[in-house]
């Protein structure tokens, strides 16, 4: 089998190491999501250097990722999310700079996001939330061109990189049920592809930007739980495509603008438990 270039394992009941798949060197897809796979992922990957995808995501494996892992400079796709994996996410991912999608949500990662990240120039899907991340926001991720960056649920810190702001083909950004502080950045009004904005449950302060209201694309905007201050900007009423609007438990003050009445996606609005 040392000339096969694709294994499909997927949604079985398979168990133990994946050990045994670091013999396949000529291999290009390795699906091994959906089973019972326990163990590390093994140092002994870097032998795989033809890999193009790797799927372990739905599986039991623990330990930390290996550096190893920054020798598969072919790699497009990596997806090792809903597993039991610990310790940092290594400094030698950030050398795969043919990589589209890294999804390493829903484990016990712990430590700071490594802004080697940043220079995975084709990186288009960042999923790292639910996991036990620390540290502030890179602002390397500002170099990227992403679609989708989900950091929530994790333990992030600091501000919120106004570099955020260069994802100009950014379509997703959760940033949600952190501890972030300070306020929005007025840049996030340059993220003309934005649809949904989620920045629920930390600690920002502040007004909200005015540049908001100049995110034609966008579907969600969810700041609630916050400590956000002002009137709601008229500008927002501009979002003629908003379907959810959440802003309750801050402490904006004043009225609503009547012009919410043009906003005729608009399908849920909270502004509770405001003007405390």
């Amino acid at each position: 089998m040392k000339s096969l270039k694709t294994l499909n394992l997927n949604d079985n009941k398979f168990e133990g190491s994946i050990g045994a798949f670091a013999n396949l060197t000529a291999v290009q897809e390795l699906f091994l999501h959906s089973n019972y796979f326990n163990g590390t992922v093994p140092a002994s990957i870097e032998r795989l250097q033809s890999l193009q995808i790797l799927e372990l995501h739905h599986n039991m494996l623990t330990g930390q990722l290996p550096s190893e892992l920054g020798v598969l400079t072919n790699l497009i796709e990596l997806t090792i999310y809903n597993n039991n994996l610990s310790g940092f996410i290594v400094e030698e991912i950030g050398q795969l700079e043919k990589l589209q999608i890294l999804r390493l949500d829903q484990n016990y990662l712990t430590g700071a996001i490594p802004s080697s990240l940043g220079r995975m120039s084709s990186l288009v899907n960042l999923n790292l939330h639910r996991n036990n991340l620390s540290n502030t926001i890179p602002t390397s991720l500002g170099n990227l061109m992403l679609k989708e960056l989900r950091l929530y649920e994790n333990a992030l810190t600091g501000p919120v990189p106004s570099e955020l702001g260069l994802l100009t083909t950014l379509e997703k950004l959760s940033l949600s049920t952190n501890s972030l502080n300070g306020t929005v950045p007025v840049q996030l009004g340059e993220l003309s592809m934005l649809q949904g904005l989620w920045l629920h449950k930390n600690y920002l302060s502040g007004q909200i930007p005015q540049s908001i209201g100049y995110l034609k694309e966008l579907l969600w905007l969810s700041m609630e739980e916050n400590e956000l201050k002002g009137k709601l900007p008229v500008v927002l009423t501009n979002l003629t495509n908003l379907q959810e609007l959440h802003l309750f438990d801050n402490h904006l003050t004043g009225s609503i603008p009547t012009q919410v009445g043009n906003m005729k996606s608009l399908q849920r609005m909270t502004l509770s438990a405001n003007g405390k």
